[in-house]
């Protein structure tokens, strides 16, 4: 169904994008070992489609495959430890308020959360284990985005701790939908 607002050559770019990706949907799911597809598509001149299709596929498990393993197991050892620690952290900038604060025309609010989320972690140390002091010491820590304060907080150290582990860099989205509990 096009959308309103799409131009023709929106409309005929989403349509073959549709296309392209169900024609991936199909050899992955013969891949998986779910269905046949017919030799007329692997043959003659649809077999470039057939054999590109399958390089497409095979990158996309390279790329993405690897990094979203590595997730499912920090997933179950690692990021729940960490979020429960981060959120013992994040309080103390709250207890304090996200409100800025100037001094002698100086935004000092930076420094104001980092000193208040040290001396939380310092008068705690027993209490994490998955993150160190060293973690917290960076302003753009606390570089926050307007009404996005908790989650910037909250991943931005996760992926610090991630980092200093020996894991590679993740994106946000990846670490949001990694840090959300499975459905039971």
């Amino acid at each position: 169904m096009p959308k309103k607002t799409e131009s023709l050559p929106e409309l005929v770019a989403r349509l073959k994008t549709e296309k392209i990706l169900a024609v991936l949907a199909l050899i992955d799911a013969e891949r998986a070992g779910l269905l046949s597809l017919p030799d007329e598509l692997k043959d003659g001149d649809r077999a470039l489609t057939y054999d590109l299709g399958l390089f497409v596929l095979a990158l996309f498990d390279e790329k993405r495959g690897a990094k979203w393993q590595e997730l499912q197991v920090l997933r179950q050892h690692v990021i729940p430890q960490a979020l429960d620690e981060i959120e013992a952290l994040y309080s103390a900038i709250k207890e304090i308020g996200l409100k800025d604060y100037v001094v002698a025309g100086e935004d000092k609010t930076s420094y104001r959360w980092r000193d208040a989320v040290l001396k939380r972690y310092d008068a705690n140390k027993t209490g994490f284990r998955a993150i160190e002091r060293g973690d917290l010491q960076d302003l753009d820590l606390y570089d926050f985005r307007m009404s996005k304060e908790h989650e910037d907080f909250k991943y931005k150290l996760l992926q610090k701790i991630l980092l200093r582990i020996g894991f590679r860099k993740f994106g946000i989205e990846l670490l949001k939908s990694a840090g959300k509990p499975k459905p039971t």
